[in-house]
């Protein structure tokens, strides 16, 4: 039986990769529904009007839910990586084609 020793100390300063929860495009249609690191090997295409995507994601780990931050970069999109946020999900719109 599996026992949870809450006198172990647990350091909740070290980086995880989060998972990707859904991704979904002009806010209904999902392309993607799953929890995977790495999207790269997907291969998806949109039609020009399709350039507002949502992207969802969670931490592999659930133990201090409160204390996780993330941060998020579309590449060819975005310029700069983002500050820190608590935000599980973020919104890209007017992706320009090709991006």
């Amino acid at each position: 039986m599996f026992r949870y020793d809450r006198s172990l100390k647990k350091d909740y300063s070290q980086p995880f990769t989060a998972r990707i929860r859904k991704v979904t495009a002009l806010e209904d249609s999902i392309l993607f529904w799953g929890y995977q690191n790495d999207l790269s090997e997907a291969s998806v295409t949109l039609s020009y009007a399709a350039n507002a995507l949502r992207f969802e994601y969670a931490a592999p780990s659930f133990d201090d839910l409160a204390s996780n931050q993330y941060q998020v970069f579309l590449e060819g999109f975005d310029r700069d990586w983002p500050g820190w946020s608590r935000e599980t999900r973020k919104d890209y719109t007017n992706i320009p084609e090709g991006a």
